[in-house]
């Protein structure tokens, strides 16, 4: 047994999971997730741009699972995929027949970039619920666009032309690749909080680099949004900089995002 597989034992065994494995695709099945939102808000004017789409489970006792405890066994399953198209389909659902207007920012993990069978499945959402299409950006984790770049260019490609945005995820981390985002033909790049950070303590090079990345986005046409903003002095740092967007518990802390149900056609 490998240190992965060690982890996940002991995930599943804390949780009193005998086959994990079943007991998550039975909660995808059920309706054991739900999502929750964190608001994307226009510094200038505190409107919201959007909220990005985060995922609970359901546990026994009124237990609420965050990701981390679920997440890391998905991924050894090979499930992630299958949580991923779940909540792209109640995302679209929220689109076309919620009542507030909203951009969904959705995440999309590694194991989704390289499962063509998603991209055909997104047609099928799109046609079934045209008015969610402009309304979902799917995200990318710069890391995973970086090491499956080929999976990476042909994901892009069939969300591009279904009519879903994108954003890449995490951007700045490490080595600034401006052409990873004409790559991705990001609409949008969420700038890694660790840059947002150390912005905010004064770190002359984090500031540096913002106010470039900012400046390159403007000239090709992405939005930049700064992650983990939790100061309005941050907030105004990020204002004189140029960037608009942000994100964050200065804002809003994750809430509910209510689900509606499909109704019966007769």
């Amino acid at each position: 047994m490998n240190e992965q597989e060690q982890y996940v034992e002991l995930i599943a065994d804390e949780l009193g999971w005998d086959n994990p494995r079943a007991r998550l695709a039975e909660a995808i099945e059920s309706g054991s997730f739900s999502l929750y939102g964190q608001d994307i808000v226009d510094i200038r004017s505190n409107a919201r741009l959007g909220r990005e789409v985060l995922v609970r489970m359901h546990e026994e006792e009124n237990l609420l699972l965050p990701p981390g405890a679920f997440i890391p066994i998905l991924e050894h399953f090979s499930m992630m995929p299958t949580l991923d198209q779940w909540v792209v389909d109640k995302v679209a659902l929220i689109a076309e027949l919620g009542t507030e207007s909203t951009m969904h920012f959705v995440n999309v993990s590694a194991q989704t970039l390289t499962d063509r069978g998603f991209t055909e499945r997104l047609k099928s959402v799109a046609a079934r619920f045209p008015s969610a299409v402009k309304t979902i950006c799917f995200e990318i984790d710069e890391q995973d666009a970086r090491s499956l770049r080929d999976e990476t260019g042909k994901f892009v490609s069939d969300v591009k032309a279904a009519g879903f945005l994108l954003a890449l995820d995490h951007f700045g981390k490490g080595r600034v690749s401006f052409e990873l985002l004409t790559h991705v033909h990001a609409d949008y790049v969420k700038l890694d909080s660790s840059l947002v950070l150390a912005m905010g303590r004064g770190d002359s090079v984090a500031i540096a680099k913002l106010r470039a990345i900012h400046r390159v986005c403007r000239s090709i046409g992405i939005a930049p949004i700064a992650q983990c903003v939790e100061s309005d002095e941050v907030c105004k740092r990020l204002s004189q900089l140029g960037i608009d967007y942000a994100q964050g518990y200065h804002f809003s802390a994750p809430s509910p995002i209510e689900i509606p149900v499909l109704p019966n056609v007769a």
